[in-house]
């Protein structure tokens, strides 16, 4: 399992008078939003197994509602490769340990307001 860090980069924006920021949402598919309500603004999601997942980064006011336009972006985590050690052969002995299976693979598909690491 990886964990995926997800740092959104802030633009300032201009909104009516009166609109009171909550902060900035950020949702990993399959996973519970965060809203982080200062900068750095940077959301962790533990225990992320293998797959695609969508990101979006929004920011939102007191009462939930949008403000500006969302964030998207994708993180793909591919399945740690297991090796199979070959079957014994009847004179030899049995294979006592295994090689740890390598770390997962990375793809990195996100806008430049978004970056994204996985531990």
């Amino acid at each position: 399992m990886s964990t995926v860090v997800v740092t959104v980069v802030a633009q300032a924006q201009q909104f009516p008078a009166g609109t009171e920021t909550a902060g900035i949402k950020v949702s990993l598919a399959g996973f519970p939003e965060q809203t982080l309500t200062a900068a750095p603004y940077v959301a962790e999601f533990a225990d992320v197994g293998p797959g695609e997942f969508a990101i979006t980064a929004q920011a939102v006011d007191k009462e939930g509602n949008a403000l500006g336009a969302a964030i998207t972006g994708s993180v793909t985590i591919a399945a740690p490769v297991v090796e199979e050690a070959p079957a014994p052969e009847a004179e030899a002995a049995p294979v006592v340990e295994e090689a740890p299976a390598p770390a997962p693979e990375v793809t990195v598909d996100v806008p430049a307001t978004l970056s994204v690491e996985v531990k």
